[in-house]
C-alpha cells in the first residue's frame, strides 16, 4: 500500500529489504530507495501528514505485540516522534493538520475471531485528537 507525498515528489512504502518489514521512500522521478524505520518491529504506513511527514504504527516501544503505538516521521529527521494517543492503528491527519482519525485498536484476525469485548476494533465511536500533541 504505497502512499504518494503531498507534494506528488516521493512514494513510501513498507519493504523487506534487510530482513524485516521498515519504510522506505523512493523519489518517484526514480533513484534508490532510502530507509526511513530502523527498529526490528514491523510498521503499517498510514499516510503521509499535511506537513509532508510519514505517520505510520508500530509496536516498537509498546510493552505488548498488539499495542500498536502511531509515530510521525520527517524524511530528515534522525528519530520518530510519537503522538499523544497511548495506542492507535490505521490513523489519517486531516489536511490542515487540526485532527487525527485513527483506529484504538487494530484487529487480530487469528485469536480474537467475533470478539466483542472492549478491546473490539469495530467499536461505533470515533476517536479524534487535535494534532499535534
Amino acid at each position: 500500500m504505497p502512499r504518494f507525498s503531498p507534494d506528488g515528489k516521493t512514494i513510501a512504502f513498507v519493504g523487506n529489504y534487510e530482513g524485516n518489514e521498515d519504510i522506505y521512500t523512493i523519489p518517484t522521478e526514480g533513484g534508490p530507495a532510502k530507509r526511513m524505520t530502523y527498529h526490528p518491529s514491523a510498521e503499517l504506513l498510514c499516510d503521509w501528514t499535511f506537513d509532508g511527514k510519514l505517520l505510520y504504527s508500530s509496536n516498537a516501544y509498546a510493552g505488548l505485540g498488539r499495542q500498536a503505538q502511531l509515530f510521525v516521521r520527517g524524511l530528515d529527521e534522525p528519530l520518530p516522534q510519537k503522538l499523544a494517543v497511548p495506542y492507535g492503528t490505521n490513523g489519517a491527519i486531516n489536511g490542515d493538520g487540526t485532527f487525527l482519525a485513527y483506529t484504538p485498536h487494530s484487529h487480530d484476525y487469528r485469536t480474537w475471531k467475533r470478539y466483542r469485548g472492549g478491546m473490539a476494533s469495530y467499536c461505533p465511536k470515533t476517536s479524534m485528537i487535535t494534532y499535534p500533541s
